[in-house]
């Protein structure tokens, strides 16, 4: 039996209380850790780890609230990232001058929402006139879920001092820049239907905008927003905004938050 199972989402939670109860019935103890609302008696879990924006409206010792996604990125985890880039052929064919680096992180459609063409077609507009006016150099990354329309979107409207980072080129594959260039931005604009690409963006330490409209972000991704606006964690990229303005935010990694929890607990 396994010493520790972390499961996500209502389908998992299931199959981690079937092995915890089949190793209880050996007298074997297992820590069962379970992220987002399992859909079931909250007491079958040593922890479960709640994002805030789920609004579940219970509270209960085994309980931790997060704010946005897990993730393992800090400032020196980017560090490590930027030196290991640096001697990969791809670094080499792109001109990193020292100046401004506006990072665009692009997500895309999901099955809850929809990131139009005409969005897309704004932001990158937006994004090269404020990088322009910034003195600044853009460099772009899209994800899986940016399509092939959107994608040829963003290769058609570019303009100015940029380098797109397309996932779907070999070179990208081969020697992912993405933690490395988190680590080289001085900003970072995300587009709002990733938490997870946010959240990311925020353990950076850099100044952090979102990229909202229409369709592009869910409810549940919208009230995620409201709090990182409230507590200046993070801006939200309208169309009146000519330039982007350096901010330090104090947004606490949220992992140290869950760790903290279990030490607490005496599960570790």
């Amino acid at each position: 039996y396994p010493k520790i199972i972390i499961g996500a989402g209502r389908k998992s939670a299931n199959i981690s209380c079937f092995i915890k109860n089949k190793a209880k019935l050996e007298n074997i103890k297992i820590v069962n850790i379970h992220i987002m609302n399992p859909q079931m008696n909250f007491n079958f879990f040593d922890l479960i780890i709640l994002p805030d924006h789920d609004k579940v409206n219970f509270n209960s010792s085994n309980i931790v609230r997060i704010n946005g996604a897990i993730n393992n990125i800090n400032r020196s985890t980017l560090e490590q990232a930027v030196i290991k880039f640096q001697q990969t052929p791809l670094y080499q064919k792109i001109d990193l001058p020292a100046q401004n680096k506006i990072v665009l992180l692009i997500g895309g459609s999901s099955k809850n929402s929809i990131f139009d063409p005409k969005s897309m077609q704004n932001l990158i507009e937006h994004s090269c006139k404020i990088a322009k006016e910034m003195s600044a150099q853009l460099l772009i990354l899209n994800s899986r879920r940016t399509s092939n329309q959107l994608n040829e979107i963003i290769k058609s409207s570019l303009d100015g001092n940029y380098y797109f980072f397309d996932c779907n080129d070999k070179d990208f594959n081969q020697n992912n820049p993405y933690l490395a260039i988190l680590g080289i931005a001085n900003f970072i604009i995300a587009t709002g239907d990733s938490i997870s690409m946010i959240s990311e963006a925020l353990n950076s330490g850099k100044t952090i905008y979102i990229f909202d409209e229409k369709k592009i972000s869910t409810k549940k991704h919208r009230l995620f927003h409201q709090y990182l606006f409230k507590n200046n964690y993070a801006k939200k990229l309208d169309d009146n905004i000519i330039k982007l303005e350096f901010t330090q935010h104090q947004y606490s990694s949220q992992t140290l938050k869950i760790t903290t929890k279990l030490h607490n607990l005496n599960l570790l």
